[in-house]
């Protein structure tokens, strides 16, 4: 009778894999429960369809870094950089997309929530710091608040242990809020390029899409020290020349191009930095050759004063456009430019 009891408690061998392997396969109702997202998730964006932000017909424009220069004699350490398409749809593929140029390294500082973090931790700091100043009053021994290595109180020495350690997160936190929040805002036409490649790709879920909504949250990387309105200039006529079908300008070489993507724009850094030279060489002969061919024509003094005030004006509105150049220094190129032509006019 034991012998049968046991016997009947166990399984065959052959009844429990085959319970195991029923477990493993999922049922008809499962594979049409998430088969509408997968179907949803796996639909292509239909070009030239109008993107989220539409910018014309280019998604994007990036200006890359990469200088092509001469290549060395080992054709196997050739720069052959690893196309965005070549990574699986998802995040891997947004991750390299974003990493191509550092102008979409946009990312959300989660300011509201650095904030209310800080407020927690600065009021716990605040409880450990009025228990403390209770604790002093409250002692009756004065020598043991002038004596830390004899003071008998083991609270006193817990919340000075506690409010060390809530201190050093206070503060980690605190200056990663405040390095946040000095980083600059992105431009927003960076932001819709971004916004273009994810509405037309559409690598991840549509919920865990939505990073981009809230543009006050976005921080981006410091722009570097010789970007001004010049290169944002050269940018904007690369993307119209596109459109009626040069796209070589500023374009780097295919081999060292980072997609293939047609509706990807790719303008190298270097091409624009030496457009933007030629052209601020131009305007700084321009500004300085044209007024004096003016002034030499004009007789009389009063228009010979207007022509200075419109000729600085002129200069200095084309310095706050062409560069990111601060007040005093806008100021005082202006102040030194208008004195070579207060001196020029004194002469005549």
């Amino acid at each position: 009778m034991p012998s049968d009891n046991r016997d009947r408690g166990r399984k065959k061998p052959e009844d429990s894999d085959d319970d195991d392997i029923d477990d493993l396969i999922p049922s008809e109702n499962v594979e049409v429960k998430f088969r509408s997202c997968v179907q949803k998730y796996g639909e292509q964006a239909e070009y030239p369809k109008a993107p989220l932000y539409a910018v014309g017909e280019i998604v994007y424009l990036a200006v890359s870094a990469w200088t092509a220069g001469t290549q060395g004699s080992h054709e196997r350490f050739r720069h052959q950089p690893r196309k965005i398409e070549s990574f699986r749809k998802g995040y891997p593929r947004l991750s390299a997309f974003i990493d191509s140029e550092r102008n979409f390294a946009i990312f959300r500082c989660f300011g509201r929530l650095h904030a209310r973090l800080l407020l927690h931790k600065q009021d716990e700091l605040v409880e450990i710091e009025n228990r403390l100043e209770q604790i002093d009053l409250e002692e009756q021994t004065e020598y043991f608040l002038a004596c830390r290595r004899q003071d008998p109180s083991d609270e006193r020495r817990e919340l000075f242990g506690k409010a060390e350690k809530k201190l050093a997160e206070y503060n980690e936190l605190l200056a990663c809020y405040y390095r946040n929040i000095e980083r600059p805002r992105p431009d927003e036409s960076n932001v819709k390029s971004v916004g273009n490649w994810l509405d037309g790709t559409k690598p991840l879920v549509e919920v865990e899409s939505t990073f981009l909504n809230d543009w006050n949250d976005l921080r981006s990387p410091r722009n570097p020290a010789d970007h001004g309105g010049m290169d944002v200039f050269l940018g904007n006529m690369a993307i119209r020349f596109a459109k009626f079908g040069f796209r070589n300008l500023f374009a780097p070489l295919n081999e060292h191009s980072l997609s293939d993507d047609e509706h990807i724009l790719f303008c190298q850094r270097s091409q624009i930095l030496v457009a933007s030279r030629l052209l601020t060489t131009f305007f700084a002969v321009a500004f300085l050759t044209i007024p004096i061919v003016v002034l030499y024509n004009i007789s009389t003094i009063a228009m010979r004063m207007v022509a200075l005030v419109a000729f600085t004006a002129m200069f200095s509105s084309t310095l706050c456009w062409t560069t990111e150049s601060r007040n005093y220094e806008i100021l005082a190129v202006t102040a030194a430019y208008c004195a070579v032509m207060v001196v020029f006019v004194g002469n005549l």
